[in-house]
């Protein structure tokens, strides 16, 4: 089972995957019944050769023109600077709310500016994933040698439903030279999806924008934080226990909960707690589902589906000063495969009837996760956390990773933060609270805290504090107001 603790800013601070700053942008425009949407990739992952070093996010935006050269604007994929025939594929990620069978039209297009064919072929094909092979979609034939920039466009055969894997949406685009003589430059790449089956109207989001019918908790709810299924009793459910009611600092008579933050898993750790959110919706609050995003836990009934590529150090802050037993950091840049185990998980989330997910770990760049993680790097990953749990019409909590508050508020519904008044960083949360958006503040009294210490900073500020003990239990539960 999950072992509580604060991960966030006091943790040590510390094939190429190459991702983005804004995850997965999505342009849908349809009528009931059909729509298209123009995603743009999520990452890229150089197997062959390497690039320049931009960030993909370039590529969501068509912006370069004639023989314009602004390196800041577009991707440079080497192949001659590496003395090797590039190799490389960008994944997108189409919305939960497209199915594959109801796609009938996949278009690539892309800005290329580069060699001719003469000199060097590239190609680009789409995955198959049904045959494990890459059907061609096209070449830069056409395209002059290293004049005006090209827009190259590439509809693809076969049978489109296999050409998007199954529960995660990923659609694979892989970019080919025939040999090293030369590099090329990609200023734009993006992916028009038609569908049946969509009912859209026009709009012009991030993934990880919130849908509108999304919960979006009041700064004034009441948050419950029992990560330990383990209740029992009349008012329990899926070991939670709903039918808390507490008196609160200022007083008066019990509250109760008005939102409960529990695992996604019940008390055998295996099966979706669908019984615990069906008792906090009777008792009419919101379940919000913890999900680890960061780090490996070897006790998850999925540990075995990621790959040991994907692990890194562990994790520190165990007993006798050692990493926590058989947790690990991933490695975030990977996104591309990492991103859609975790989609997985928000699938259960979803399929349990939560209202909501918060990740947890989401600073892996501040600590040492064996990984040259940098915080461009978290900033993408996060946004694309973001973007799967707005993808299953879920609303998203930032589980601290305080100093990347100002660019990640756009993109994430609520905060949820352990220990800000214990370390004096409660104030870098304000964007937050400036946005209409609530912030859950958990102090613990094991740590010291009371509620005496804590509530009257958390509540003029507009914070909804709870104090609890580092077990998450049930109780105690002492909400500030």
């Amino acid at each position: 089972m999950h072992i509580p603790r604060r991960t966030g800013p006091k943790l040590f601070a510390a094939a190429t995957a190459l991702v983005a700053g804004t995850v997965g942008a999505i342009l849908t425009v349809g009528t009931a019944g059909a729509a298209t949407s123009t995603l743009t990739p999520t990452s890229l992952t150089t197997t062959a050769g390497t690039t320049g070093g931009q960030d993909v996010s370039t590529l969501a935006t068509q912006d370069l023109s004639g023989t314009t050269d602004n390196s800041d604007n577009y991707v440079e994929l080497q192949g001659h600077t590496a003395s090797t025939a590039y190799a490389g594929y960008l994944t997108y990620t189409v919305p939960s709310s497209i199915t594959p069978s109801s796609v009938n039209g996949l278009q690539l297009k892309v800005n290329y500016r580069g060699p001719a064919t003469a000199q060097q072929t590239w190609t680009w094909s789409v995955y198959d994933w049904n045959t494990s092979s890459w059907v061609t979609l096209g070449t830069n034939a056409g395209a002059p040698a290293w004049g005006n920039w090209k827009v190259l466009t590439f509809t693809a055969g076969g049978t489109l439903p296999h050409e998007i894997q199954a529960g995660t949406g990923a659609v694979r685009i892989r970019i080919t030279s025939n040999n090293a003589a030369d590099d090329a430059d990609l200023d734009y790449a993006g992916l028009n999806v038609s569908s049946t089956a969509a009912t859209p109207s026009a709009t012009g989001t991030p993934t990880s924008s919130a849908p509108t019918a999304v919960w979006k908790p009041a700064k004034t709810t009441r948050l419950q934080y029992q990560l330990q299924p383990s209740s029992t009793g009349s008012s329990a459910a899926g070991g939670i226990q709903v039918g808390i009611c507490a008196v609160p600092y200022t007083g008066g008579s019990c509250v109760k909960p008005g939102a409960y933050g529990i695992d996604l898993y019940g008390p055998d750790g295996t099966t979706p707690n669908a019984a615990a959110v069906q008792s906090i919706h009777a008792s009419g609050a919101k379940a919000i589902c913890y999900v680890d995003g960061g780090t490996w836990e070897q006790w998850r009934p999925d540990a075995a589906a990621f790959p040991a590529s994907l692990l890194g150090n562990g994790v520190a802050g165990g007993p006798d000063g050692q990493p926590w037993p058989g947790e690990k950091w991933f490695d975030i840049r990977n996104t591309s495969v990492l991103l859609p185990l975790i989609d997985a998980r928000v699938a259960k989330c979803q399929n349990a009837g939560f209202d909501a997910v918060e990740f947890d770990n989401v600073d892996s760049y501040r600590n040492n996760p064996g990984f040259p993680v940098t915080a461009a790097n978290q900033l993408t990953y996060n946004k694309g956390l973001a973007g799967l749990a707005h993808n299953h019409n879920l609303s998203v909590a930032l589980k601290n990773d305080l100093d990347q508050v100002p660019d990640l508020v756009g993109s994430f519904d609520f905060a949820i933060n352990e220990s800000c008044q214990e370390y004096n960083e409660c104030n870098t949360l304000a964007p937050f609270l400036n946005a209409g958006k609530a912030v859950f503040q958990i102090e613990y009294s094991d740590d010291g805290s009371s509620a005496g210490g804590t509530c009257p900073a958390a509540n003029s500020a507009g914070r909804a504090a709870i104090i609890k003990t580092l077990d998450l239990n049930a109780t105690p539960w002492t909400p500030c107001q």
